[in-house]
């Protein structure tokens, strides 16, 4: 007789469903992997025992809207854009597991227009798609509420269907809508710099670093501050990285 609890026997298109798909474990009691879960090898279709998390976009065909919204307080409920939509606790013809902290699992098939996940905070929404995971339900974890040790449980025992049109449009729109900061900055003239000798004059002004930043990833152009009025260290780390050059006076 095993300590691990199965998925319940009650849930019967669940378990019938969840033969079908590939899962990997988990460590016991936790949302942690205890294998490198990416790794087909470590995929496996029978029923789950103990922990076990499912991979999520077109290896399974499917695509898992997470809502948290044990997480916000009253006043963030009330101005949340999808609850005034779809209500706190929607329920959707799909698939639906129910985490111990009170969290909520729809399982959709897979949409080819998000292929990637996604994470609001301020919404408490999230999405796993290509290169996610969800856990699976008979599986057990400290509920972040009441830290008491619970199952993630099966609330609507159907098929994994089709996501609504209206949810799609709204999480495109939302969710997956491309950030107006980076197209604005892809738009923003950029500057080509040749050689080294620009460090070395006055004329390396904060206007051409920002420039420069702005041929560099989003982190470097995020990050870029200045102390006193001069340009921080990271500014010219980041000079030295356009020019290709490890030291600033190399």
């Amino acid at each position: 007789m095993t300590n691990n609890k199965e998925i319940s026997q009650d849930n019967i298109i669940g378990n019938t469903m969840l033969s079908e798909l590939y899962k990997f474990n988990l460590i016991p009691n936790t949302k942690n992997p205890a294998c490198a879960w990416r790794n087909t090898k470590n995929h496996y279709k029978k029923h789950p025992r103990g922990n076990y998390g499912i991979p999520t976009g077109q290896v399974n065909d499917i695509i898992v809207l997470d809502l948290d919204f044990y997480k916000l307080d009253a006043n963030e409920l009330l101005a949340n854009p999808f609850i005034q939509i779809y209500g706190e606790t929607p329920t959707f013809d799909t698939f639906t597991v129910a985490s111990p902290s009170g969290g909520l699992h729809y399982y959709f098939k897979f949409e080819e227009n998000m292929p990637g996940n996604t994470q609001n905070k301020k919404l408490e929404i999230d999405t796993r798609s290509n290169g996610g995971f969800i856990v699976g339900p008979g599986s057990k974890t400290p509920s972040k509420v009441t830290g008491v040790v619970d199952d993630y449980k099966i609330i609507n025992d159907i098929s994994i269907n089709k996501m609504p049109d209206d949810l799609r449009e709204w999480m495109l729109e939302n969710l997956y809508k491309k950030d107006k900061s980076k197209t604005a900055s892809a738009s923003k003239p950029h500057i080509q710099i040749n050689n080294i000798e620009s460090l070395y004059t006055y004329s390396f002004t904060d206007a051409l670093l920002r420039r420069i930043f702005d041929t560099l990833p989003d982190g470097y152009w995020e990050n870029y501050q200045g102390v006193d009025g001069e340009p921080s260290f990271l500014v010219w780390t980041t000079a030295c990285k356009i020019l290709k050059c490890s030291d600033l006076w190399n």
